[in-house]
């Protein structure tokens, strides 16, 4: 279920949060829509959307970049979704004595082209919001550290163990960032702030290394 919260608010451009109801909702409406008529293509990328996310849909923050291959179903779905709505809409607004004159094709094709352009500008707004802002500080906290340890150049020991206590992430980077620095597969790397190792196990630390105003210092 977090998964597919996660998934659906990336998916949908950020335009909706839903939560467990929301995504039971959304998946009804899908499979109505999959399943009310005879379409191949829409079955298909139905079948499609529910199996490819399932190798990442049970791993922690699986979102983002690992959505494009289940986003090539989202985009087949909506796309057929959004012709037939432009389809009944043009046939209606046809009917209209005020908007029949200019014919069903172009009234599609206005539809079509509002539709797009909309979109288009949801996207505008979410790079400008989200997208340059968050590349723009890309790496930015990595290239410090690996900085910081090239003047620190620590010397640590095979077969010993490393803790981090502090660090300037929110995941695992600092683990990842210190088993390649060290490049020894005998030396085992802690991170305290997630790990939340006993004052036990901190005391049989050969290497403690901690944060400090936002500095690495080697304790031990």
């Amino acid at each position: 279920m977090a998964f597919q919260k996660a998934s659906l608010h990336e998916l949908s451009g950020l335009l909706a949060s839903p939560g467990w109801r929301g995504v039971l909702l959304f998946w009804v409406l899908v499979t109505y829509l999959a399943w009310r008529r005879p379409r191949p293509l829409l079955r298909f990328a139905w079948a499609y959307v529910l199996l490819t996310p399932l190798p990442i849909a049970f791993l922690a923050d699986r979102t983002q970049g690992c959505l494009y291959i289940p986003l090539v179903g989202w985009a087949i779905f909506a796309a057929a979704i959004f012709v037939d709505f432009v389809e009944a809409a043009a046939g209606f607004l046809s009917r209209e004595p005020p908007l029949g004159r200019l014919g069903r094709g172009r009234i599609w094709a206005l539809l079509a082209a509002g539709g797009v352009l909309l979109w288009v500008n949801q996207m505008r707004i979410l790079k400008a919001a989200v997208v340059k802002p968050a590349a723009a500080v890309q790496g930015t906290a990595t290239a410090s550290v690996i900085g910081q340890l090239r003047q620190l150049q620590p010397h640590v020991r095979p077969r010993s163990q490393v803790v981090f206590l502090n660090d300037p992430f929110h995941d695992w980077d600092m683990t990842f960032i210190g088993t390649l620095w060290f490049a020894d597969r005998s030396v085992r790397v802690y991170n305290q702030r997630l790990e939340q190792l006993s004052p036990g196990e901190l005391a049989r630390m050969d290497h403690v290394f901690d944060f400090r105003e936002g500095r690495l210092v080697q304790l031990r």
